[in-house]
């Protein structure tokens, strides 16, 4: 039975995604490690007087504009729309960013990333030390 304070997605939404679902993981990939990209994921497309789309969402770095959402239209066959990322989405790539930091023995040029970094020492990131 189900539970009415259970938050569930659609068939009908479901569906409308897959497009976009099984595009996702080729269009992460094309994209790691583009510059000013923060993360991409699925989402909404609003275009102006229409229904909401379901798309490819890039977040980027704010007042950047590190690719086209057309360009990537055409390439994936699949709609996508490029947002400025959150806080919160900039925040959680920080975290992940490679970590430069010592060991009591003196100081590794060792990068992690930022969750297995916290596990021990000071969290520096590695650009900001002249280590990348």
């Amino acid at each position: 039975m189900p539970q009415p304070d259970v938050l569930a997605v659609s068939e009908d939404v479901r569906e409308s995604f897959q497009p976009v679902l099984q595009a996702l993981p080729e269009v992460r990939d094309a994209l790691a490690g583009q510059q000013d990209v923060v993360g991409v994921r699925p989402g909404y497309q609003y275009p102006e007087g229409g229904d909401p789309v379901p798309s490819v969402v890039v977040a980027v770095v704010p007042d950047t504009t590190p690719v086209s959402a057309e360009e990537l239209e055409g390439r994936f066959g699949v709609p996508v729309s490029v947002t400025d990322a959150t806080v919160e989405e900039q925040l959680a790539q920080m975290d992940t960013a490679p970590v430069a930091f010592g060991t009591p023995g003196g100081c590794d040029r060792v990068t992690a990333r930022g969750d297995a970094a916290r596990r021990g020492g000071h969290r520096i990131r590695a650009a900001e030390a002249g280590h990348l």
